[in-house]
Order: structure tokens, then sequence, then C-alpha cells
């Protein structure tokens, strides 16, 4: 009885412990017991259990820096993954679309329902020939009607790629032209008058 409890208890502990961890507490330490070769295994399990914290911490931590980067650019950044969801929809693409901020449940075609109709259908024409095309960057000109004035963006849709080429999702950049469309404008009807 001694003997299999020597065996038995580590190897409940270790049990537990795993069910500890894949529940995400990830501060669960096993007590060490005697100096053998289940000991060691359990020295090995509290290894790895501090490694993977320290991984997580880090995860998470450029996690946040990247979302603090993403929200404060002037670029709208909006991501989709390979199920068509959307990961990322920043600030700047709130404002540029008129479109509340959205949270990450839902899917890409919701998000276009949300636009006006005739730019919800070029939002998914550009996203189906990202899908269907061998390019891996497809590009376009999009105008819309946003709180009272006309914006025009270029929305520029890349896939996303591992290192093996399997298609993970897209992202979708967009960039605000008014200002510099409205300056051509301007310095074109400057040119017409100057030759008038």
């Amino acid at each position: 009885f001694y003997l299999a409890r020597t065996l038995t208890v580590p190897i409940q502990l270790l049990a537990a412990g795993t069910e500890h961890v894949a529940h995400g507490n990830l501060d669960h330490r096993i007590p060490e017991v005697g100096d053998d070769e289940l000991s060691v295994l359990v020295r090995s399990f509290n290894k790895m259990t501090e490694d993977l914290k320290q991984t997580t911490g880090e995860l998470e931590q450029r996690r946040r820096y990247m979302e603090a980067i993403l929200a404060d650019i002037d670029v709208g950044v909006i991501s989709v993954d390979i199920e068509s969801k959307v990961t990322t929809f920043n600030n700047a693409a709130s404002e540029m679309l008129g479109v509340e901020r959205i949270d990450q449940t839902r899917s890409y075609k919701e998000l276009v329902r949300l636009l006006p109709p005739e730019l919800g259908k070029r939002a998914l024409e550009l996203m189906n020939e990202l899908y269907s095309t061998t390019e891996k960057v497809v590009t376009a000109e999009l105008s819309l009607y946003v709180r009272g004035n006309t914006r025009h963006l270029q929305a520029t849709a890349t896939k996303l790629l591992d290192e093996s080429g399997k298609f993970l999702g897209a992202v979708i950049l967009l960039n605000d032209l008014t200002e510099l469309i409205s300056a051509q404008r301007m310095s074109a009807w400057r040119e017409v008058a100057r030759r008038i």
C-alpha cells in the first residue's frame, strides 16, 4: 500500500495539475515529492507551466501593443479570418465607413450589411475578387457618403498566408484620399483659371 501510494499520489497530482493548466490556471504548481523518476516528472511539469505562463504573458503583451498601434493609426484596418469572421476593426475604419465599433463575432457579410448598399456590394466584390484570383493583393477605389460628406477611399485587400502558402484570411487597408482628391481638383481648377 505504501509503495502504491508513492506511485499513485504524484500521478494523481499530475493529473489534477494538468486539469488546472487546461482550464487556464498557469499559477498551479505541484509540490515535489521524493527524488525518483516521478519527482523529475513533477519538476518538468512545474517548469513547463512556468515557461507557458511566461510565454502567454509575452503574447498578451504583444497583442495589447498591436491593438494600441492599430487603434491610433489613420489607416483603416479590417482583418478577417479563414471563416470570414472580422478579427480586427480599428477606430479609423469605423470613422471612415461611418459604422459603429463592431464585436469580433460578426462575419464580414454582416459588416457589409451595415454599409450603404452600393458600397456593401463593392466591398463584397473586392473580397470575392481577392479569393478567386491568384494575386495576393487587390486594390479598389470606393466613394461613399458618410455623415453629410462624400469620402473617397482606396481599399487594398491582401491575402494572409502562412509559411507553406496556406490561406489564413485577409486584411483590408482603407486610405482616405478625400483631401488629396480635393487638392488635385483645386489644383486643376487653378490651372484652368490661370490659362483663361
